[in-house]
């Protein structure tokens, strides 16, 4: 991320100036803004649910969320209106490939698929273990994993906005 950013400032940042970006209505914009945090937020409750103290993990988590959301919101506004790219994968390519690594960029952006998703499907077998203390962690992680798959071949990504503005 930090390599990123420094590349995106050094290689594409003179041109932020010059860049006529599409519009979209800001409230629409806002509000994929907010939604996007929102979905995650069942996530961040599962990995803070064993803080010893309520305050210092609330505080932590919030912090940490809120500081690299903002990060990485504007590092991909920056990067997207630089470059015109507006698939991520090719964004990463783009933007590391500028400096010879699109060999290390290429394997982020195969594993970053996967770490996303990994999340999703342990947030769902938490809230499901938490509904019913009979069911087997790794069933429903194997099932939630199945599920999971089938929707993504099923539903395309670009649907993606609609779910989010939908929240």
């Amino acid at each position: 991320v930090v390599l990123m950013s420094w590349v995106s400032l050094n290689e594409f940042g003179q041109g932020l100036t010059a860049v006529k970006p599409k519009q979209m209505p800001f409230m629409i914009g806002l509000d994929l803004v907010i939604a996007m945090p929102i979905s995650w937020m069942p996530l961040v409750s599962d990995y803070s649910r064993f803080a010893k103290s309520t305050r210092p993990a609330f505080w932590a988590t919030w912090g940490g969320y809120f500081l690299i959301s903002c990060w990485m919101y504007a590092l991909g506004l920056m990067a997207t209106l630089v470059t015109a790219e507006t698939d991520p994968g090719g964004l990463i390519l783009r933007i590391m490939g500028t400096i010879g690594l699109a060999a290390p960029a290429l394997a982020l952006a195969v594993f970053s698929t996967i770490t996303s998703t990994f999340p999703d499907i342990y947030s769902a077998a938490c809230s499901a273990v938490n509904i019913s203390q009979r069911l087997s962690t790794k069933t429903v992680l194997w099932i939630v994993g199945m599920i999971a798959i089938v929707l993504a071949l099923i539903f395309p990504m670009e649907h993606y906005e609609h779910f989010l503005l939908f929240i």
